[in-house]
């Protein structure tokens, strides 16, 4: 579970930060992503966000993304913002969950599923 100091944080960055951006280029082009084009997006994203110098590859399919990258809470929600972002979606703080976080697999089906 995430603590609610760093929720607070997450909701205050989220914002301030959100634009109209339903007009760009970039998220019509996300939009048209596939499963396999999501969960790569998702892998670099990790990669590059997370600041544990890894690439895309090494953040692997496998279960248990948070524990077997040693991902902390301020981390998962740098990651969920940039992916907010990125998709043109926005997670209610309580969506932000261990179900969520599970795997690659599980956050691309959960922004399939916010983006309808």
């Amino acid at each position: 579970m995430i603590d609610p100091v760093t929720l607070s944080w997450y909701t205050m960055s989220t914002s301030k930060t959100k634009t109209n951006e339903t007009d760009s280029p970039l998220l019509i082009m996300v939009e048209h992503m596939d499963r396999d084009q999501t969960i790569q997006k998702i892998k670099e994203i990790i990669a590059e966000t997370s600041k544990l110098g890894i690439n895309a590859d090494e953040v692997g399919d496998e279960p248990n993304v948070v524990t077997r990258l040693g991902l902390q809470s301020t981390q998962i929600l740098e990651i969920t913002v940039e992916l907010e972002n990125e998709f043109g979606i926005e997670f209610e703080d309580t969506e932000i969950t261990e179900e969520l976080w599970t795997s690659v697999g599980s956050l691309a089906d959960g922004i399939t599923a916010k983006k309808g």
